[in-house]
């Protein structure tokens, strides 16, 4: 279990956040490989569930996910995440965003 000190914001934890920052800049197709590589072999483990539960609970704003990645806001937040969990997890549907009340 992840405390609540181990958060950069609402619903991402520190780890995600670094990770995202390291495998996902720009969207780089060639280090979103590597990541799926380093979770295949073993590591980064908890990636899949916690970020499947950042994009279901709609955990980032716009200007946290550009500045965890270093795009900008167009294509839209989704599509972005999208690119990601395509390129890490092609066999996985992508998360489907929890609707608010």
């Amino acid at each position: 279990m992840i405390s609540s000190e181990q958060f950069s914001h609402a619903g991402v934890s520190l780890r995600l956040e670094q990770v995202l920052r390291v495998y996902a800049h720009d969207l780089d197709p060639h280090t979103l490989a590597d990541l799926r590589a380093a979770i295949a072999a073993g590591r980064h483990g908890w990636f899949h569930d916690e970020f499947a539960q950042a994009v279901r609970d709609g955990a980032y704003a716009a200007e946290d996910w550009c500045a965890a990645v270093g795009t900008r806001a167009e294509p839209a937040l989704a599509e972005q995440q999208r690119v990601v969990w395509s390129a890490v997890f092609p066999d996985d549907p992508f998360p489907v965003r929890t609707p608010t009340a």
